[in-house]
């Protein structure tokens, strides 16, 4: 598996919302929960159950979108207008009914114009969506009203450019990236900030045992 592969791997949870499928048959496809309806994708790339205004009955949930044609070919959504919006419902209730003569349900990829999942266009969506985080992340340093000092360091964290023994060996300033204070691991921002046991102590006395967990196992630079 290349290392470009196992990181979208690792942000599937970013890739997810350009996944959407393409009716057919209907066999495949969940109704609720697969991004299938083409104008809820364009306008919200919402799936249906996200599009809810009230509480679906289980037995509804896991049906696939061939469920809900009846045995004349018509569809059968009249029963589930109360579990959505209207609008929602009518858009749903225009699509091309399935049927078995049909092709099968596809799997299509919304960020290229064929459609054609990508290795590219994945990274970029991934590089895209890391870049708008840190574009809000400057912009409310910058808007923070506090000592300079603190904005600056700020500024730099954010930046990943405190000046940690990792930061100078891939500049070639050191050839140790070790913690000097704990000696238990490498010295990159986030174990000054957090995972030095020496930041750990204070951190606990700060946080509550609630949250500590949570805190310690997060990255917290992304």
């Amino acid at each position: 598996m290349s290392n470009l592969w196992r990181d979208i791997c690792a942000a599937w949870n970013l890739v997810k919302p350009h996944v959407h499928r393409r009716l057919g048959d209907g066999a495949t496809i969940k109704f609720w929960f697969d991004s299938w309806v083409p104008y809820l994708i364009h306008y919200s790339n919402k799936t249906i159950i996200q599009s809810a205004s009230s509480f679906v009955p289980i037995k509804d949930l896991h049906k696939h979108v061939k469920d809900y044609v009846n045995e004349q070919g018509e569809w059968e959504l009249d029963h589930i207008r109360e579990y959505i919006p209207i609008d929602t419902w009518l858009t749903t209730k225009r699509q091309q009914i399935p049927n078995e003569g049909n092709e099968s349900d596809m799997i299509i990829w919304g960020k290229t114009m064929d459609e054609t999942f990508t290795l590219k266009s994945a990274y970029e969506t991934i590089v895209q969506h890391h870049f708008s985080n840190k574009e809000q992340i400057f912009k409310i340093i910058w808007r923070w009203y506090g000592p300079e000092r603190i904005r600056v360091f700020l500024w730099r964290i954010a930046h990943n450019s405190l000046m940690t023994n990792a930061w100078r060996v891939r500049r070639g300033l050191t050839t140790n990236n070790s913690c000097q204070i704990c000696m238990q691991g490498a010295e990159d921002s986030l174990n000054v900030l957090r995972d030095c046991s020496y930041a750990k102590e204070v951190w606990k006395k700060i946080l509550n045992n609630h949250t500590t967990g949570k805190f310690f196992h997060d990255n917290l630079l992304v």
